[in-house]
């Protein structure tokens, strides 16, 4: 089994692995995140432009899948099931992610780039887009549903509105539109931000609640109410005077080690104002505002869409309009490359998706990668179960060469015989039962067998 992902390169390439996601059921994983390994995307804060570039044909395409019209959409995978959900949404998500990183707005990105954002028309359909915005309203309403991965993207995404406008990538009415229309589900003001800030105590309230998905939940009240009003005072004054406090305060309280002094005195500043509780305050000199690092106007200029050219893209693509060209001679010049993905969508080729569910499945899972890793890590184990954030990987050691031998010989036999799974589960939960459940995902997420399926309990073993 190959241990590399390659870039996605078509809708159909996706979907396969999306398939084979929720094969594996990567949702119930307890570290979820790890699944976006299997899009061999970069990291957000270190993808540079040549990057961006090589998945500029993938976004195109896809982006020509998700129109509002579209009956086909692959926006309807999002209830297909969590598993699902959470990569596709990560997709969606990873151009805005590189555009948070790159103007550093909310602090804790750490990001290196020193780049222009090359794909500012992409990052604007997905924020445009009123069918995805909405479904991830409804998640965070009915957020005790879904997984945390997808709950996290939800509240990225829509926190994403007014970054896009902040940076230029679609105007402020349109931004205002967006968050009446798609956050305030149509509500006026007052009730819209009621409704949002009551889901977002649950959210935050969460036991598996990160450190991104608090931060960013205090965030979007923000930034909401900063795009709404003009008025970053005035919005301050909403979130002060606002009820629901406490709940907030706690969650920041359990992550305050991974945000760092100031970054957490900020966002407390956000929810308390002047008047943060004594057991909260932390001995920093004063909150400040949060730093722009790389960061533009409100009116940047966005750099040709032709690889090598950093002038100034002027003119969109008239066909698929999510490339920025300089001049009509960068356009011809880039024409024989983009004009693949430069193209209708009409339907989804269900031979390349088979294709892609067969290399997918040929790669070892993002779970199992990891579970090398500390095993390379700890050789004096014989496996790592691991623990939800916060608590420590336990680790399981077998006295007897003979046992060493066995155990090791069922990890090379499960990744096609699911019997072999199902002796693992057993071996381990004989040593720690009161961790079943947790060995019983973990299994699922690196084999896409579950453990106690009839197929791996009744199984032979050869």
């Amino acid at each position: 089994m190959s241990t590399e992902y390659s870039l996605l390169n078509s809708v159909e390439d996706l979907i396969g692995r999306l398939i084979v996601a929720a094969e594996r059921k990567i949702s119930q994983s307890v570290e979820p995140d790890m699944a976006i390994l299997s899009l061999g995307f970069p990291s957000p804060r270190e993808a540079t432009n040549e990057e961006l570039s090589k998945l500029q044909p993938f976004y195109i395409d896809l982006l020509q899948n998700i129109g509002e019209l579209q009956e086909e959409s692959i926006l309807k995978r999002l209830d297909s099931s969590e598993d699902e959900a959470s990569l596709l949404l990560y997709v969606l998500e990873f151009p805005l992610m590189v555009l948070s990183a790159r103007k550093d707005v909310s602090g804790f990105s750490r990001c290196d780039v020193e780049e222009a954002f090359e794909i500012p028309l992409i990052a604007a359909r997905v924020v445009l887009n009123e069918i995805l915005l909405r479904w991830c309203r409804k998640a965070i309403a009915n957020q005790q549903k879904h997984c945390v991965s997808v709950v996290s993207s939800a509240v990225c995404l829509l926190s994403s509105i007014s970054q896009a406008s902040s940076n230029g990538i679609i105007s402020v009415s349109k931004s205002k539109k967006q968050m009446r229309n798609c956050i305030f589900q149509d509500d006026n003001d007052e009730e819209g931000f009621i409704s949002l800030r009551k889901d977002l105590v649950n959210v935050v309230s969460r036991n598996d609640a990160k450190v991104q998905l608090i931060a960013n939940s205090v965030l979007l009240q923000q930034h909401i109410l900063v795009e709404l009003y003009g008025d970053h005072d005035k919005a301050m004054s909403i979130l002060v005077q606002a009820g629901d406090k406490h709940p907030f305060g706690e969650a920041l309280n359990r992550i305050k080690d991974e945000l760092g002094p100031q970054l957490y005195m900020n966002l407390n500043v956000i929810i308390y104002g002047d008047k943060i509780p004594l057991h909260y305050r932390m001995n920093v000199p004063e909150p400040q505002q949060f730093s722009h690092k790389n960061c533009d106007s409100r009116n940047p200029a966005y750099p040709c869409g032709r690889n090598g050219c950093n002038n100034p893209g002027k003119q969109r693509c008239g066909r698929c309009k999510l490339v920025l060209y300089c001049s009509r001679e960068c356009q011809r010049a880039h024409w024989a490359e983009h004009k693949q993905s430069c193209r209708s969508k009409s339907s989804v080729n269900e031979s390349k998706v088979k294709a892609a569910e067969t290399a997918a499945r040929l790669s070892k899972s993002p779970a199992l990668i990891e579970q090398d890793r500390l095993l390379a890590e700890n050789p004096q184990v014989n496996y790592v179960i691991v623990m939800p954030s916060g608590k420590m990987d336990v680790g399981f050691a077998l006295p007897h060469p003979m046992g060493k031998f066995m155990f090791s010989m069922y990890r090379k036999k499960a990744p096609t015989m699911p019997a072999a799974v199902y002796q693992m589960y057993k071996w381990l939960v004989d040593t720690h039962p009161k961790l079943k459940d947790i060995i019983r995902k973990q299994l699922t997420a690196e084999y896409g067998i579950d453990p106690l399926s009839d197929v791996a309990k009744n199984g032979e073993m050869s």
